[in-house]
């Protein structure tokens, strides 16, 4: 090469090997050698090159292992950690089974490899593969934690965890699940309670007038001497009574057929003035005999709504009705104010009367609710109840506001 003697191929740099083959493999050896080894010493391996080169001397674990285990290690010191592991007493089990007593005094003071390999898989059951053998491997006083090792450690911790965090998940499900079911029985208990003062309350509104009923008949029928005057004053009565288990009975079927949905809406559309007008007309002769002052106002009144319009109108004639017969002022006054908020309108209806206790807010909204301030206005107290489930069934809510004197009621459309 390059006419340079000591390149001539059969004696490269002065060394003369007949053989061209061994000569080749000879010179290749050297050379690759010298540049593996400089290559080696000048450059640092990367993680990647490590984990490799840990699998190719890792087949040399055991050895060193069994190696050293008769040498540093004691049971008495592999009984504590398998304590700590696996417990008391499945440590005592395994120990009594591989190595006799498991009494310190009577342990063997060294243990073999293959007790080593059985005391591993005891502890990969409880704190994974990886984390034992990094564990037993520091127990025997063998080889370090390696970076493969800390890979293998830190999955099962990622997997450990994941596992956890779903149990998690799990147990936040299973206490929602169980506040739910707490809160569901809590309501069914109210539920069952209100039906039995429902029908507790049913029963009286019933018996009341049918004892009256019963008795006036039987003077008629045991009665021959009344004059015209007393036969009118009975027959009204009976009449009277009829009517008022009529109305109650309509009343209960009318709530029944609100709160199940099966109501049948008639809707038209009409201006809310007209509606409350309506409502206005309809209660005339109770707020005229009771000198009641009504006011109606608001940018919202000449609104046009699609609704059920004698169903609005009862709603209103409830809350005009309850405020001239619950009012303790020589003059009753109710405002009514019409109101648009976005796509909802708020009407108002307010009084001058004793207004509502903030803790009976709520309750005058249920079925036969009679505060005690207000039971003598007479009534069987379903007005409202009837009122609020028809503005659910029209889309729309009643509500009870606070106010410093006064009733206040909104009805939103």
């Amino acid at each position: 090469m390059f006419g340079l003697s000591f390149l001539r191929p059969q004696s490269l740099f002065g060394i003369t090997i007949e053989d061209s083959l061994i000569h080749a493999v000879f010179w290749s050896m050297i050379l690759n050698s010298v540049f593996f080894i400089g290559a080696s010493l000048v450059t640092v391996p990367s993680p990647l090159e490590r984990l490799q080169a840990r699998r190719i001397i890792g087949v040399y674990g055991n050895l060193s292992r069994s190696s050293r285990v008769n040498e540093t290690t004691t049971a008495v010191e592999l009984f504590v950690l398998a304590q700590r592991i696996l417990g008391r007493n499945d440590a005592k089990v395994l120990f009594d089974k591989y190595l006799g007593s498991s009494d310190q005094g009577g342990l063997p003071p060294l243990v073999d490899a293959d007790f080593m390999d059985v005391l591993e898989r005891e502890f990969a059951g409880s704190v994974g593969a990886a984390t034992a053998h990094s564990m037993i491997n520091h127990a025997v006083g063998g080889e370090a934690i390696s970076v493969e090792d800390l890979i293998a450690v830190a999955d099962e911790t990622v997997q450990v965890i994941e596992y956890s965090t779903k149990l998690e998940e799990q147990s936040k499900e299973l206490t929602e699940t169980a506040d739910a079911l707490r809160a569901a029985n809590k309501k069914l208990t109210v539920l069952g309670s209100q039906k039995d003062d429902f029908l507790s309350q049913v029963s009286h509104e019933l018996r009341t007038p049918m004892t009256s009923i019963r008795s006036f008949s039987e003077i008629l029928k045991t009665s021959t001497d009344l004059d015209e005057e007393k036969l009118n004053h009975f027959a009204t009565v009976i009449s009277d009574e009829g009517k008022r288990i009529t109305r109650l009975l309509d009343e209960i079927l009318d709530l029944s057929f609100l709160e199940s949905g099966r109501v049948q809406l008639n809707l038209r559309s009409l201006s809310i003035r007209e509606v409350i007008a309506g409502a206005i007309r309809s209660t005339q002769q109770i707020t005229q005999n009771s000198n009641t002052k009504i006011t109606i106002g608001g940018a919202a009144l000449d609104k046009i709504v699609e609704t059920d319009v004698d169903r609005l109108s009862q709603v209103f004639i409830n809350l005009i009705t309850n405020a001239v017969k619950y009012s303790d002022k020589d003059v009753p006054l109710i405002n009514i104010d019409a109101a648009q908020n976005e796509n909802r309108i708020e009407i108002s209806v307010k009084d001058n009367g004793p207004g509502i206790a903030p803790e009976n807010r709520e309750l005058v909204f249920e079925k036969f609710a009679q505060l005690p301030t207000t039971a003598s206005a007479g009534g069987v107290g379903l007005g409202l109840a009837i009122s609020r489930e028809i503005m659910k069934n029209l889309g729309g809510k009643l509500d009870n506001l606070q106010r410093q004197s006064g009733a206040a009621f909104v009805v939103t459309i």
